[in-house]
């Protein structure tokens, strides 16, 4: 190794441990408590890792400059041009999409489990149809152009697909969209570049594809004319740069490449909503009702979420009503945050749309909610990197 290396290397670890050493002392004193008051009983044996795990998340957090230290490391990360930060948690590919990283690549054993659990739900609302629907891949394997020897996540679609094969078996009805006309869109059109999620286009695109799955299925008559279908009838509504994802924060505007442009699709047609999505309670038009356009009026784009704008976040419970449309089925789609805005569209067609979100720290008691209300059709909905145990709690005997 040459001299300037050596002196780049040491240079580069002065930094770190500088700005490590300054995180620590900004937050000591309230930092400290925290860790007294997490390990105030403490029990054997000794939890080492979450003890390491503790401090490390109350330094962070009390840090009065956590922002500015986060947003200087970045600087340093995009001046080295790597294609990966915090030990290979994310990764860029090289068309400058954000990825999750996964350095332990083991299947899922419990697959068969979410199966089970799918079908029982189906066999406790005795004959109403239940559809699972998958999502397309933020990883494309023929289209993603990933450098070699990075380990992005390429299990949670193998994951999805043994999923979809249990529930093929055990008789529950399946929608793969990652074998659909959407799953062919441009990467830049079908998913955003710093978030984990598809655009809300996308997301348009996916309702287009459900209802005409669910007409064709069950021999439904949602949209016939194929009017709420037709993007004609809508418009799209862009606010360039104004967008930094759930994977762009983590890492830092700097390594994440900027900020995005964010887009809504808004109905030109008059259509009136009744909402009710946590606290939040609006009755109007699409745009003053589904959407809550008081999202993208915050200034700082490190603590917007432009993807609020849809049903005010992702809350446990949204449920909307469409008073034009009283003959039409009730729907209940049990999602992650990649459906909250496609459930915004399915209230188009539908008389009542109810969202359990399983995205929220404390979700809604799914079982009991099923078991409690009776409703016409039921989705399931989930993107496969975000499908584990916790995204279907409910019947698990």
């Amino acid at each position: 190794m040459s001299l300037s290396k050596y002196l780049f290397a040491a240079v580069f670890v002065t930094f770190i441990f500088a700005v490590s050493a300054f995180m620590v002392f900004d937050a000591y004193p309230s930092a400290v408590n925290t860790v007294k008051q997490s390990f105030s009983s403490l029990s054997e044996p000794f939890e080492a890792d979450l003890f390491y795990q503790t401090i490390e998340n109350s330094v962070y957090s009390r840090s009065r400059f956590r922002q500015e230290c986060r947003i200087l490391y970045s600087h340093v990360q995009a001046a080295l041009q790597k294609r990966e930060t915090r030990n290979f948690y994310y990764i860029k590919d090289l068309d400058g999409f954000l990825h999750p990283g996964n350095l332990y690549q083991a299947l899922d054993s419990g697959t068969m489990s979410y199966a089970k659990r799918v079908a029982r739900l189906k066999e406790a609302v005795s004959g109403t149809p239940v559809l699972f629907v998958a999502s397309p891949d933020r990883y494309d394997y023929g289209r993603t152009r990933i450098q070699d020897g990075y380990p992005v996540d390429v299990v949670s679609p193998r994951n999805m697909d043994e999923l979809l094969l249990n529930l093929h078996f055990l008789g529950v009805d399946t929608l793969d969209l990652r074998y659909s006309p959407l799953a062919e869109w441009p990467q830049e059109e079908l998913f955003y570049r710093t978030d984990r999620r598809w655009t809300t286009q996308a997301a348009f695109g996916a309702f287009c594809i459900l209802v005409g799955e669910l007409e064709e299925k069950y021999g439904l008559t949602l949209d016939p004319r194929g009017f709420y279908r037709d993007s004609d009838n809508y418009r799209v509504v862009t606010y360039p740069e104004s967008y930094l994802g759930d994977m762009g924060k983590s890492v830092g505007i700097p390594f994440s490449g900027g900020s995005e442009d964010f887009s809504v699709v808004l109905p030109e047609f008059d259509m009136s909503f009744e909402v009710r999505s946590g606290s939040r309670q609006e009755e109007g038009s699409f745009e003053t009702s589904v959407l809550n356009l008081a999202q993208l009026a915050e200034p700082e784009l490190l603590s917007r979420n432009s993807y609020d704008v849809y049903l005010n976040g992702d809350r446990s419970t949204h449920t909307i009503k469409n008073p034009g449309a009283k003959d039409a089925p009730r729907l209940l789609l049990i999602g992650d945050s990649f459906f909250t805005p496609v459930a915004a569209y399915l209230a188009t067609v539908f008389s009542e749309v109810t969202m359990l979100s399983v995205s929220v720290g404390n979700p809604e008691d799914i079982e009991q909610h099923v078991l409690d209300h009776s409703y016409d059709y039921i989705l399931i909905a989930y993107n496969s990197a975000g499908m584990n145990d916790k995204a279907f709690p409910f019947l698990k005997s």
